[in-house]
């Protein structure tokens, strides 16, 4: 009987092994092998197939995941949701992904949005416990923005060549951890009425670049009539209004204007502000 047992409990961890894992063979394409497992803990992957008019709203908890970049709107109207971009993109609509208002524990992560004509991932009013991660927001009005939202991350994210990166509007306790924002038009974050959010090691280089107005201010960072807002151990490198010609214009790596108060710039750095030769627009730090 006990040379049984142990039989058993041999043959069930081989059993059990054969399924966790096998052999690599020469030639497997890897990316392909990581696609399935990513798909296979998935509730549902998504097509182009299953949008209408454009158009797909998500209304029932679970992990979703792309399974072919795609081109419409994506609305989550659903708490507890994660959307997985699978390392595909979404593009062509008004927006890429959209929270709907009063929605919490919704993740989206690890892919591309963009190019869309509005935002890319807008964060809708009353909204909590949203995480946006490993995404690229890519040529759009606002690469992200939160709305009257709360208690939130987005980490390791690039926004490129946005008119705007990042925008939170009269939203707190948010975290913004570790992302990069290049070559946005006119701001690669910015803040308007809102209070006791926190950027870590973020960066925006090249703020500016590609601007065409004559009557632009240009921010690296800027947060107007906040209050109590952190930006610790972040880069500001070459801010430029480069066609800024009308007189009060600024282009300032790091901007506190209006109201604010009570807000913080620990251990970070502003280097390279460069205005219009032929301008009056104001650089600074």
């Amino acid at each position: 009987m006990k040379a049984f047992r142990v039989l058993f409990i041999f043959l069930n961890i081989f059993f059990i092994s054969s399924l966790i894992a096998r052999q690599v063979f020469q030639g497997e394409n890897l990316w392909k092998l990581q696609q399935q497992v990513t798909e296979a803990s998935c509730d549902a992957t998504i097509t182009n197939d299953n949008f209408t008019a454009g158009m797909l709203t998500i209304i029932h908890s679970g992990v979703y995941c792309f399974a072919e970049s795609l081109t419409g709107v994506i609305t989550i109207n659903a708490d507890d949701v994660v959307l997985d971009l699978n390392g595909k993109k979404i593009s062509g609509g008004a927006n890429g992904v959209v929270v709907s208002s009063g929605r919490k524990n919704v993740t989206i992560k690890n892919g591309v949005v963009g190019p869309v004509s509005s935002t890319g991932i807008l964060i809708n009013s009353g909204c909590s416990d949203v995480t946006i991660a490993d995404v690229k927001a890519k040529d759009c009005v606002e690469g992200i923005r939160f709305e009257t939202s709360s208690n939130s991350f987005v980490k390791h994210c690039d926004l490129v060549s946005n008119t705007t990166g990042l925008t939170l509007d009269a939203s707190h306790k948010i975290v913004v951890d570790e992302c990069t924002a290049f070559c946005n038009e006119q701001a690669g974050y910015s803040l308007l009425t809102s209070d006791t959010n926190c950027f870590r090691q973020c960066k925006a280089l090249s703020t500016g670049e590609g601007a065409t107005g004559d009557d632009t201010n240009v921010y690296g960072f800027v947060t107007d009539s906040g209050s109590g807002n952190i930006f610790e151990n972040c880069i500001a490198n070459a801010t430029q209004a480069l066609t800024t010609t009308v007189a009060d214009a600024v282009a300032a790596g790091f901007a506190f204007a209006g109201t604010e108060r009570c807000s913080k710039i620990i251990d970070s750095e502003s280097a390279n502000v460069t205005t219009a030769a032929n301008g009056v627009a104001i650089p600074y730090g």
